[in-house]
């Protein structure tokens, strides 16, 4: 489906190809969260909603998956939109 991928918003080849045929220039274009900040608020929301005992399984997943940085795969894998900064050439 790349570029035109319409299932869950746009992707970033969407917006290098009509950014690039609406004549911009891309300065930057970053992503808003991954597969890692996805999981640690899904973590959090249990945590919240559930008993004591649920909050203490559920607490090392929560640091672990705090821990990690964002990574290529895990950007690729869930991604919640982008930030974009273009200029008309």
């Amino acid at each position: 489906m790349d570029p035109y991928y319409f299932y869950s918003g746009f992707s970033d080849r969407w917006y290098e190809t009509i950014l690039k045929e609406s004549n911009f220039e891309i300065i930057k274009l970053e992503t808003v969260g991954d597969y890692y900040s996805w999981l640690r608020v899904e973590i959090f929301r249990a945590m919240a909603k559930h008993s004591l005992i649920s909050k203490l399984i559920l607490f090392p997943a929560f640091i672990f998956y705090s821990s990690i940085k964002k990574t290529v795969a895990s950007k690729n894998t869930l991604c919640m939109g982008y930030h974009i900064i273009a200029i008309k050439k």
